[in-house]
């Protein structure tokens, strides 16, 4: 049973000294690229210089995206609006189906 405990301490002290590795790197990443200023988040010139080097026009991305896709987009776009109502709907007034219920039963 030693062993086994032995053996679940050694690997919970190599998990904090990876967390603590992942930490430093995150927070090396995050000084290289970005910067939180009043809740505001400011990237550097070289991060906003490789976003717009790899952004693609829409029209540009419609040309090359295949058929499948450009179809079904309007669909699913079309289908967003009624499921944000019916989020709507149900989580402000969840006791409306409830009382239509009732009112057919009664």
């Amino acid at each position: 049973m030693n062993k086994v405990n032995g053996r679940i301490q050694e690997l919970a002290a190599q998990i904090r000294a990876l967390e603590t590795e992942l930490a430093e790197e995150i927070q090396r990443i995050r000084i290289r690229t970005y910067e939180i200023r009043d809740r505001t988040i400011l990237f550097s010139d070289e991060m906003r210089r490789k976003h717009r080097a790899q952004a693609v026009h829409v029209l540009a991305y419609l040309r090359h995206a295949q058929l499948k896709h450009v179809v079904t987009a309007p669909v699913v776009w079309c289908c967003l609006f009624p499921a944000v109502l019916l989020d709507l709907c149900v989580t402000r007034r969840p006791d409306w189906y409830s009382r239509a219920v009732a009112a057919e039963v009664a």
